[in-house]
């Protein structure tokens, strides 16, 4: 008896999941438009740049969130949304989209404890629940070691993005090989920073 109250337990908490999921207006696609402002800093190197950019954004029945290149879970209590990206998949995520970006300027890095020490993400629907608006805040610090310029030390980069999302067709889909604009915009600015440590040295080319 008390095996079978667990089981319709279960079943009456999923069914009550899925309803409050299913009864969100947030649901579907947004083609979400944004001004990002960035900053970083690498061994005294600093800088900062703003950027308009455009992303995705789907909100799935089941609890799941997608948005160019980067996955997650939401939640919506009322008309508040709030999403959740795993800190360990940005971390890994920039890691490698920095590595990647050096190696394209020649330089051969190592991206190494990336850690986040903010990573909010969340926003509200219009009442019409035609459009949705919020605001995603960044702020991670790394390590870089370029061994062949025999330079190594910390760095720190944060972003704010600040965005604004109209409903788009049920049929749209996502083109998660691009590398989002805002993404691109902190990692370029890292990638600033690095060269200008690299040129501020004045380093003897390899023969």
């Amino acid at each position: 008896m008390l095996k079978k109250m667990s089981i319709v337990s279960v079943v009456l908490f999923s069914v009550i999941l899925s309803s409050n999921f299913a009864s969100s207006a947030v649901l579907g696609i947004w083609d979400v438009n944004s001004t990002l402002t960035a900053k970083a800093s690498f061994k005294g190197h600093s800088g900062s740049d703003s950027a308009a950019f455009s992303d995705a954004f789907r909100f799935d029945s089941d609890g799941t969130f997608h948005m160019i290149s980067m996955d997650g879970t939401w939640t919506e209590p009322k008309k508040k949304f709030t999403v959740y990206l795993a800190p360990s998949l940005v971390a890994h995520y920039l890691e490698t989209t920095l590595t990647e970006a050096l190696e394209w300027y020649g330089i051969y890095a190592e991206v190494t404890d990336v850690t986040l020490t903010k990573n909010s993400f969340s926003g509200t629907e219009s009442k019409d629940g035609k459009s949705i608006k919020g605001k995603y805040t960044l702020q991670i610090g790394f390590y870089i070691s370029i061994p062949d310029f025999g330079i190594e030390g910390k760095g720190k980069a944060s972003a704010t993005a600040n965005f604004t999302g109209t409903r788009t067709g049920a049929s749209a889909t996502l083109d998660e090989n691009a590398l989002p604009e805002g993404m691109e915009s902190l990692i370029e600015m890292i990638g600033e920073m690095v060269m200008e440590s690299i040129s501020s040295q004045n380093p003897v080319s390899n023969p």
